[in-house]
């Protein structure tokens, strides 16, 4: 028997919609991508179907293995420090839910792994680790190795606001990089009346030849 697919159709005003055959019945699924195929992935579970059920270390494997080829070197680094990668008095998400499928995960297990490792670190901290648990699955989702991901609407970690104190010579090497338009705004910053833009600018154009 052919298995079932999600598939989208155009309607008149343009938009798209989406739906599926399963056993022969025809299910419309609304025109949201994510809530279509988590509604497919139930239809097939009840229908007995075989929606793709992964362990989740498997999908970290596979992601930071992507991650790898085709992403910065810091940016792959900041996804295994959180994902695979246990420090002291830390657990990675994938030691966490070792032997665990995706099926299974849920938006809880998140929470715990939160509380158990990073209750003592910064908001901004704790909002990285749930952006590479979210990521990685959420990449595997869109390259239908799963049918969506559980992690889909867990919320991030409220990030904390820093301020950062930038000196004069800051100020004129920011000028020279953003081009004449904001230069001119920023001769007129009001914070640093006392700072010659123009002598720190003829410094950052030489440190750049």
């Amino acid at each position: 028997m052919q298995s079932s697919k999600l598939k989208k159709r155009r309607r008149p005003n343009g938009k798209f919609t989406y739906y599926a055959s399963v056993q022969g019945r025809q299910h419309g699924l609304g025109s949201d991508y994510q809530a279509a195929k988590q509604k497919f992935a139930k239809m097939l579970g009840d229908q007995g179907g075989d929606s793709p059920n992964p362990l989740v270390s498997d999908v970290i494997g596979d992601f930071l293995a992507w991650s790898k080829r085709n992403q910065e070197l810091g940016t792959h680094r900041f996804y295994q420090s959180f994902l695979d990668h246990s420090q002291a008095n830390k657990v990675s998400f994938n030691t966490f839910t070792c032997g665990l499928r995706v099926a299974d995960l849920k938006r809880n297990h998140v929470t715990k792994w939160l509380d158990q490792n990073y209750s003592e670190d910064s908001a901004n901290y704790r909002n990285g680790a749930v952006r590479a648990a979210k990521r990685a699955l959420k990449w595997a989702a869109d390259e239908d190795l799963i049918a969506y991901s559980p992690l889909a609407k867990v919320k991030l970690p409220t990030p904390e606001h820093r301020e950062l104190v930038y000196r004069r010579h800051n100020l004129a090497e920011i000028a020279w990089a953003v081009g004449e338009q904001k230069r001119q705004e920023l001769r007129r910053f009001p914070r640093l009346p006392d700072c010659n833009l123009g002598n720190g600018l003829q410094a950052a154009r030489n440190r750049n030849r």
